[in-house]
């Protein structure tokens, strides 16, 4: 199996892996695919198709991240790492979208786990996720890894130390993904750098 990739266990017959530019296409099917529903909790509103393949080709320059959970090549489920320019101390904003059918699954869990543990081998000590105020799944799922939630109108924004060792035992539990994440968290770097060189878009 590749390095870029992992067993996704669980009893899920995929794999979860970090996307390439390369994959902007199937990235974007999976965010067309996601019921109204699923669409307004990942965007927190109401987005037309226009917005979502705009939104999906921005996901592939600077420095966001995306993972996915993939069956047979198909992304069914996404996790994103955005890094906030000009923010101190290292902070990053995440997002998730969940196809319907792969919902309830545990799904959110394990891509959280998953980009939290990336994310503190890339240096962020500090993530953030906004969420409308009724996608009560997001805000259960930001809880169980101790974000500090806050109400803005309508919107719930979490918090999420990911700084120091009090940390490790929630961000790495999955112990045997520890040595592949941290490859990953190489190569990502490496693309930085590469894009920094190039005078590349460092945008979100």
């Amino acid at each position: 199996m590749s390095k870029r990739a992992v067993s996704a266990g669980n009893d899920l017959p995929g794999i979860i892996r970090v996307l390439a530019p390369a994959d902007q296409q199937v990235f974007a099917d999976h965010l067309l695919r996601l019921d109204a529903a699923s669409r307004r909790d990942r965007f927190n509103g109401v987005t037309d198709d226009g917005f979502v393949k705009t939104y999906a080709a921005r996901c592939f320059t600077g420095k966001t991240v995306v993972f996915a959970y993939m069956e047979e090549g198909t992304v069914h489920a996404a996790a994103e790492l955005h890094h906030l320019e000009g923010e101190a101390g290292g902070e990053g904003e995440i997002a998730f979208s969940v196809e319907k059918d792969f919902q309830h699954k545990g799904m959110g869990s394990l891509l959280f786990g998953h980009l939290v543990t990336l994310a503190r081998h890339l240096g962020y000590t500090q993530l953030s996720v906004t969420t409308h105020s009724g996608n009560e799944a997001m805000k259960a799922l930001a809880r169980k890894f101790n974000a500090k939630l806050s109400f803005q109108h309508v919107e719930t924004v979490g918090v999420i130390d990911i700084s120091g060792a009090a940390r490790q035992g929630t961000a790495d539990s999955a112990v045997g993904l520890f040595g592949v994440l941290a490859d990953l968290a190489q190569a990502v770097r490496r693309r930085w750098r590469s894009d920094a060189g190039d005078g590349g878009d460092r945008s979100r």
